[in-house]
């Protein structure tokens, strides 16, 4: 035997022996105290109490047992020995009351207890003893137990003793069996016997639990407790104090406490193992089943610091042991797993830390949560969401004097923790049940997560690490795609058309159609041209060129030349243009003469031309594009990717979209994304012709024409372009492509029973496509089209932080393999190692691509209800559509998105939301920004990126003083600065500042427009404030802010009442304003309804706007988030068609949308190139507008003397908030 072992084991015995000494010394007198009027509690009968007062009658802390009695029962003796039972035992004739706020315990005097046997028949036996064991009990008026006898003949009967939990514990139980057995033996022997004198054949208590709470209150104080409850403080103090484990249902606002139960056995021989491996580790079974939960919840929950419950008995002192009350206590047992050690390892830290922990267990849970939590969400249990129980104290054997007893079981319907996973330990196995909140789990969720655990204690003796042992095998599933063809380079691809098929179309637009040979010949002569000027293979070319044949033909020209094509948007800002040059480290720039001025004078521009044909040869390994991201979440990267995913994706396009000559495929996408690389592939490498047209004709009524027209019918289009669109408007399309956002199944219903639908999926870093569904049909309403299947050489696979398989229900990463994966990031070396990994599981030398998409359970359902029923202002679906957005569960993980949605439900009254908005944002003190440096940090960032919500939170620390020194000046310019950007939180805080001239000169306009301003937006309690100036009672919950306009005059409605009659849609606009808002004529939401979609119906993007608001907000109608999208995504069609042809308020309110994501993506880029066409032609909101987001950096560069030039102009024409602006930037 080894020094080591042989110094564990000293150790342990040491231990052993301190604790044994330890505890002989505390027996200290217990006095018995007067009964002389309400007695205090003890620590753990006052939490229950506190419970019971918030949620009187809830039945999760009933308990009790149930015996089957077969023979003749004497019912007289049974009663005398309830009635014994109940003298000996103060608690079971204990009530509870209030006494100056403070729960107090009363004991009653004797009373006789009788049961009337209960008439049951067999077949109810069952049910009737559920029933009556979860009746619910009265702490106040009592009794707290609740002796009932059924019979079903005279020798069958059930006894069922239910007894409320403050009063009892599972010791306790067994304590009354035993008791009355023997009681019910002397009472049958001697009938004349009174209960008073079977009680006393027991032997003498020394004392009642009334005594034991009033000693244990005296004796928890002094430095020795002190000591104790501060180490549960130090060691709880960090810790994350809820498991995040993937529910089945969301969690509601008050915890709900039905709870369901599984059963099973851990065989005899692994049981063994798991004794032996106790042994060899000098710890012991509960050790050793400890650290098997632990694993098995932070593979679930992604957490490897992971706080475990367990339970105590609290009877170290000998003279509590035959006692009746509540001693038990909960510990929070907080522990971290680490897969890189063994299972053993992991045991011998573990053992340390629970003999550490057990030298403080006799400080209350109560104590414990208070010193540690300084909020509670009532939705959760504090500290402890799942427990593990071992009962190794053996069990009672049922018996009642002479009769034929044995236990009968009880159908719990209640859950105390969330999973109360209790382990019954026998001689030779483990009998493990699972009780949990059905309210949160499924119990084929519960029957995994069973499954993980045996899985896991039987690998427990593995001495190779944890991270090196397989999960429970994964259930398994075509994730990968058929094999792919051989690799070829795009010019191969090509080619091969121009050879068989020289003369058919290859780009169609409105005025010309240029075949295979001419295209060939076209994009030949250009890469020639590129290269006389002087680039070389492998450089980067920027192609800033429009829509249009030239914009293709420079598209193969690259694949010719041998450089990697970079598109650049003609549409973006100067200044992103600029980023981007100099980022990707481009020779050129090719694009037209009127464009070049845009770019810095240290970028070379060329225009097109000819020169020497030339089809230079590439390899499929060789770079080949390079896409730019939105930049949504920072600086744009560079996506760099060969040719190598070209030959699968092809494949795909013919095998299940039938691509071939003949076909015409719409160019939609905008150059500068990936999905306008497949629209090219879709057409150049099958033999089809590619539809190319200027973006008016993609626009609004103008796309039905383009698609009938120039006869397309292959059209890759964004779900919510299609939402605004009619079935007839895509007359002629067989094959629609759904890609690039979330959709519902209301789209197949609407459009494909006429063509073939299909939902496509995949990354920028994956040859834009990983997967496609098979041709979509029978979805409807808000079913979920699904992801479909891999397509060829492609890999999906779930896998953990191991990149082992996980299996059903275990939270787990998306990754990709596949032949079209990205070569990396361009010149971001950290990053592409990050997510470009070596693939495990794949051939010998392939990689794969870590998505960031989390991949929890069966998810997308709860997305789609939670999304819609948030869209309602539903503060709960609000609260938990964060939440998931926060895990990453079932959606892209988001923390901002997340708090977004904190905020709403916050604002709507969720408390459970502002609880977690304040741990978020600082570690859940009272005051959410308190002494969090990092929070201050964060915000400051966001503020520089012009995050106009981290501008609202840091001018909150600003107005307070936390974490920050109070500044009102930084408060007043962060506020402006947020509600410029529109936030709807700083509007109306800032509108209600000038209204009452608080810090601010009184403004009673100003206050009122920002007012209006934040209630446009849907903000509550702007509507609800505007409402209360006006002197208006409150309609509905969303009725709409007043206008602060006086009331137009009779003349004034009957004008634009005939007009509108005589079909003008503007006018028809108005009196759905003036009918919506009660302006001039009497409020009448149907009236609204009638003008608004009569002025919509023409096609008029304003009322379609109006409309799209209406359904967001459900004002005037019930909400509806699909008809929402639908209106907004005309209106946005609208806005473009008028925009383009140069209407500078259609600019503005199309950048407008693109800045609040309504009808078009979000997109700050977008806002920033309309804002600026706008403000060009010298509309003042938009040169506000546009100097704020030069200011702040967003969407664009950030450029303080652009910013000061476009809020100087603004200001020349009046714009208040543009003068102020300007005045701070002349003090800088």
């Amino acid at each position: 035997m080894s020094e080591t072992t042989d110094s564990h084991r000293a150790r342990l015995q040491e231990e052993v022996m301190r604790r044994l000494k330890n505890r002989a010394g505390r027996q200290d007198d217990v006095p018995v105290v007067p009964r002389s009027g309400p007695l205090e509690l003890s620590h753990a009968q006052q939490r229950l109490w506190l419970l019971d007062q918030m949620e009187p009658g809830r039945t999760d802390y009933n308990s009790g047992f149930a015996l089957e009695i077969r023979g003749r029962l004497d019912v007289s003796a049974l009663d005398r020995a309830l009635t014994a039972l109940e003298r000996r035992h103060e608690s079971l004739r204990t009530t509870f009351t209030e006494v100056d706020g403070q729960g107090r315990q009363v004991v009653h005097a004797p009373s006789p207890v009788a049961v009337a046997p209960v008439q049951t028949d067999r077949s109810r036996l069952a049910d009737a003893v559920a029933e009556t064991y979860g009746a619910p009990f009265d702490l106040t008026e009592g009794p707290l137990w609740r002796p009932c006898l059924f019979r079903t003949g005279d020798d069958h009967h059930v006894l069922l003793i239910t007894i409320h939990h403050i009063v009892t514990d599972g010791w306790s139980m067994g304590i009354l069996q035993r008791e009355l057995d023997l009681l019910y033996r002397a009472a049958a022997a001697n009938a004349d016997m009174s209960a008073d004198s079977l009680a006393k054949t027991l032997p003498e208590l020394p004392f009642q639990y009334a005594d034991y709470a009033a000693w244990q209150r005296a004796r928890l104080s002094g430095p020795a407790f002190d000591a104790s409850l501060q180490y549960w403080h130090d060691k709880l103090a960090h810790a994350t104090t809820v498991i995040d484990l993937p529910h089945d249902h969301p969690r509601h606002k008050r915890r709900l406490t039905g709870g369901a139960n599984h059963r099973m056995s851990i065989d005899s021989e692994t049981t063994a193992r798991l004794r032996n491996l106790a042994k060899e580790e000098h710890a012991n079974i509960y050790m050793t089943l400890l650290v098997a939960t632990r694993i098995v919840l932070a593979r679930w929950s992604r957490q490897d610091d992971v706080v475990l419950g367990t339970v105590t008995a609290g009877r170290d002192d000998p003279r509590l042991q035959p006692l009746v009350g509540f001693f038990v206590n909960t510990l929070a047992l907080r522990g971290a797993v680490d897969e890189t050690l063994s299972f053993r390892e992991n045991l011998r830290r573990t053992r340390d830390e629970v003999l550490a922990d057990f030298d403080h267990v006799e400080v209350p849970f109560d104590l414990v949560v208070d010193a540690v939590l300084d909020e509670r969400d009532p939705a959760v249990p504090p500290l402890v969401q799942v427990a593990l129980i071992l009962q190794n104290v053996g069990t009672v054997t049922p018996a009642l004097g002479d009769l034929s007893v044995s236990s009968f079981p009880v159908a719990r319907k209640q859950s105390v923790f969330d999973i109360a996973i209790e382990v019954v330990e026998s001689e030779t196995a483990l009998d493990v049940s699972f009780e949990f909140d059905r309210g949160l789990f499924e119990p084929k969720t519960i029957v995994r997560m069973a499954d993980d655990l045996d899985s896991v204690l039987r690998q427990a003796p593995d001495t190779a690490p944890l991270r090196q042992q397989p999960l429970r095998a994964p259930e398994p599933g075509a994730w990968c795609g058929p094999d792919a063809p051989a690799p070829a380079t795009l010019m191969e691809l090509f080619t091969a058309h121009v050879a068989d098929t020289p003369e058919a179309p290859a780009v169609v637009d409105p005025d010309t159609v240029m075949t295979y040979s001419q295209l060939d010949q076209r994009a030949a002569r250009l890469a020639g041209h590129l290269l006389a000027r002087g680039l070389g293979k492998g450089d980067r070319l920027g192609v800033c060129l429009p829509r249009g044949p030239e914009l293709i033909t420079a598209f193969l020209a690259c694949f010719y030349a041998g450089v990697v094509y970079v598109p650049l948007d003609p549409d973006y800002p100067a200044d992103r243009l600029a980023y981007m040059t100099a980022d990707a480290r481009m020779a050129a720039v090719l694009t037209s003469e009127e464009q070049s001025d845009r770019f810095p004078q240290n970028v070379a521009c060329i225009h097109m031309g000819e020169g020497e044909p030339t089809r230079a040869a590439s390899r499929v390994d060789q770079p080949a594009y390079m896409i730019y991201t939105s930049g949504s979440t920072g600086r744009p990267k560079g996506v760099l990717l060969s040719h190598r995913g070209f030959a699968a994706a092809s494949a795909m396009q013919r095998d299940v979209w039938g691509i071939g000559t003949g076909s015409r495929v719409l160019q939609f996408a905008s150059p500068s994304f990936d999905a306008s690389i497949y629209e090219f592939l879709m057409a150049l490498t099958r033999g089809a012709a590619l539809v190319v047209v200027p973006p008016p004709m993609l626009a609004g009524s103008s796309l039905r024409s383009t698609l009938a027209d120039l006869g397309v019918t292959h059209a890759v289009i964004p779900p919510a372009l299609v939402a605004a669109l009619e079935d007839e408007d895509l007359a002629g399309v067989t094959t629609l492509v759904l890609a690039g956002e979330a959709w519902s199944g209301e789209l197949v219903e609407r459009f494909g029973s006429t063509r073939s639908v299909y939902n496509g999926y995949g990354p920028t870093e994956v040859t834009v496509c990983a997967s496609v569904s098979r041709r979509l049909q029978g979805l409807s309403g808000d079913d979920v089209p699904p992801l479909g299947k891999p397509i060829p050489g492609c890999r999906l696979q779930l896998l953990d932080r191991w990149l082992r398989p996980v299996s059903d229900g275990i939270p787990a990463e998306l990754y990709i393999g596949s032949e079209g994966l990205a070569l990396g990031y361009w010149n971001r070396a950290g990053l592409t190692a990050e997510r470009f990994v070596a693939d495990p599981h794949g051939p010998r030398g392939s990689r794969m691509y870590r998505t960031g998409d989390g991949i929890g359970k069966d998810t997308e359902q709860a997305v789609k209800w939670l999304g819609r029923a948030a869209a309602r202002g539903d503060a709960e679906a609000c609260f938990n559509l964060g939440s998931m957005y926060l895990r990453g569960e079932g959606v892209p993980q988001d923390e901002e998105r997340a708090m977004t949605l904190y905020r709403e439900a916050t604002a709507l009254g969720s408390e459970a939301a502002e609880l977690a908005l304040r741990k978020l944002n600082g570690e859940g003190s009272e005051y959410p920004w308190r002494g969090d440096s990092k929070l201050v940090e964060r915000l400051r960032t966001g503020v520089k990126q012009g995050d106009a919500e981290a501008m609202y939170d840091l001018s909150e620390l600003y107005s307070r003083g936390y974490a920050v020194e109070p500044d009102a000046r930084k408060d007043l310019e962060l506020l402006e600065q947020a509600a410029a950007l529109g936030s709807s939180r700083a509007q109306y805080a800032l509108g209600c500042r000038y209204l009452a001239g608080e810090g601010v000169p009184r403004d009673e306009a100003k206050g009122l427009s920002l007012l209006n301003k934040a209630a446009a937006q849907g903000d509550a309690f702007a509507r609800q404030k505007l409402k209360s100036l006006s002197g208006e009672e409150e309609q509905s919950e969303a009725a709409p802010a007043p206008a602060v306009a006086p009331p137009p005059d009779r003349d004034y409605v009957e004008r634009f009442l005939k007009a509108a009659k005589a079909g003008d849609a503007a006018a028809q606009l108005q009196m759905a304003a003036m009918y919506l808002e009660g302006h001039g004529v009497k409020q009448n939401d149907r009236q609204t309804l009638k003008w608004l979609r009569k002025a919509a119906r023409q096609d008029y993007g304003p009322a379609q706007a109006l409309l799209g608001f209406l359904y967001e907000q459900g004002r005037a109608v019930r909400p509806d988030a699909e008809q929402a999208r639908l209106w907004y995504g005309k209106a946005a069609a609208w806005y473009r068609q008028s925009a383009e042809r140069g209407d500078m308020e259609a600019q503005f309110e199309l950048a407008e949308m693109y800045k609040a994501g309504r009808g078009v993506p979000r997109d700050a880029a977008a806002a920033a190139t309309w804002y600026g066409k706008a403000a060009a032609q010298g509309y003042m909101p938009a040169q506000f507008e546009l100097g704020c987001m030069y200011l702040n950096g967003l969407g664009l560069a950030r450029d303080e003397a652009k910013a000061r030039e476009w809020l100087g102009r603004a200001a020349k024409q009046g714009h208040q908030e543009a003068r102020r602006l300007s005045r701070q930037l002349k003090v800088r």
